[in-house]
């Protein structure tokens, strides 16, 4: 799910999100936790193919199986594309993650469209 706040958009735009099969490498010492996924914003029915960043914070939402985090210490979101809009931090600085085990369910904060995978610590 992908929540977005009034005034994170301040030009039109439709959000996508694609699902992916996943990243190439895992960042750090992380783990794939088999879901991925790229945002991409549209406008006037066409991709935008500049870096696209939100006014303010959105939030994805996703929710998990216990087989996908089986042996992990807890699940993360990871931006896995590296591409970030000029002037933006990777980040948004700093992230807001709210974990929510007894549903399965980790939210997070982002500032930009970009790739996500659901990771996991061993």
């Amino acid at each position: 799910m992908v929540t977005v706040p009034s005034g994170a958009i301040t030009r039109r735009a439709t959000l996508v999100l694609i699902p992916a099969e996943g990243p190439n490498t895992a960042p750090g010492t992380l783990t794939f936790a088999g879901q991925a996924f790229r945002l991409e914003a549209y406008r006037e029915g066409l991709l935008v193919d500049r870096p696209f960043a939100f006014e303010e914070p959105v939030t994805l939402s996703v929710t998990y199986t216990d087989a996908q985090i089986a042996g992990f210490d807890r699940p993360r979101w990871r931006c896995t594309s590296g591409r970030t809009p000029p002037g933006r931090r990777h980040d948004c600085a700093p992230p807001r993650y709210v974990r929510e085990p007894e549903i399965n369910r980790l939210s997070v904060d982002i500032c930009h469209l970009s790739e996500y995978a659901l990771f996991g610590a061993d």
